[in-house]
């Protein structure tokens, strides 16, 4: 699977269980908790829901996963700017679970083969000084606005507790902040009105082992947290749903005539954007 097919994996699972599954006329409070990248991805997801009518997204949380957070932060940030949307993003859990796992994922594929896909996300360059250089040498500027004071973990657990029973989490990166979350806060359990997930794949091989979707690969501990928690509601979008639904061209564009010039200039420079440039035929 090209890497950059997996942006409609996660438009698949965010629009169609979201989007499509609740009325327009009663707004879908919602935390997405997130590894983000610029356009294709997650930041398409998040793009999606800042700006349905039906949803009132009302924080973006960052975990490591296709990106350090300090990454991610940028990148939401700036997003989030030329969207003229002011929602707040938060920073949090930077590191797996599992102690070591960094510095000894290439002895795993080693052991256990690769999948279909070489892409280790964050784990393939060196963690960056800070989102404030990421946002400077990205764009060129200072950044016009700054993530939220509170950890992620904590974000989520103070949002869901001021809104009991209405908050819908979509967890479409590594499960870190989220299991760390439950563990820290147990009694925000029953106040999340359901979760939904990318990630997994339950009716065909992973993407980056044999048996491995990314998502749940790259902390496979909090992953293991968080789908054993006894929360209301679950809803998983494995790989095996997403991998139905490719990100054409003619999807891509349709997307990129809902956004301002400078959104689409900024989408049309990410590797998604250069792809399609190339190749119209994806």
């Amino acid at each position: 699977m090209r890497r950059w097919n997996r942006l409609w994996d996660v438009v698949l699972g965010v629009i169609v269980s979201l989007l499509c599954a609740f009325p327009v006329s009663a707004r879908e409070k919602v935390i997405l908790d997130s590894d983000m990248v610029e356009g294709f991805d997650d930041g398409v997801a998040m793009l999606a829901l800042a700006q349905s009518p039906g949803i009132e997204l009302i924080g973006v949380t960052i975990v490591a996963g296709n990106t350090w957070v300090s990454d991610g932060v940028a990148y939401a940030l700036r997003q989030l700017e030329i969207a003229g949307q002011n929602i707040p993003v938060a920073a949090g859990v930077d590191r797996p679970f599992r102690p070591q796992r960094y510095e000894l994922f290439g002895l795993e594929r080693q052991l256990f083969g690769m999948g279909h896909d070489a892409w280790v996300g964050a784990f393939g360059y060196p963690k960056p000084e800070s989102w404030q250089k990421v946002y400077r040498e990205r764009y060129g500027k200072e950044p016009q606005s700054r993530p939220d004071p509170r950890h992620a973990v904590d974000f989520i657990i103070e949002e869901v507790r001021k809104h009991p029973g209405e908050l819908t989490i979509v967890e479409i990166g590594p499960c870190s902040n989220l299991a760390l979350a439950v563990l820290k806060a147990p009694d925000i359990v029953p106040l999340i009105k359901r979760v939904i997930f990318m990630g997994g794949s339950f009716f065909k091989p992973g993407n980056v082992t044999p048996t491995a979707e990314f998502n749940w690969w790259f902390d496979p501990e909090a992953a293991r947290i968080v789908v054993r928690t006894p929360f209301r509601e679950q809803i998983m979008v494995g790989l095996d749903v997403c991998e139905k639904m490719p990100f054409s061209f003619d999807r891509y564009q349709a997307f990129l005539a809902g956004q301002c010039p400078e959104m689409k200039k900024l989408l049309e420079s990410t590797y998604a954007g250069q792809q399609f440039a190339k190749d119209k035929a994806f």
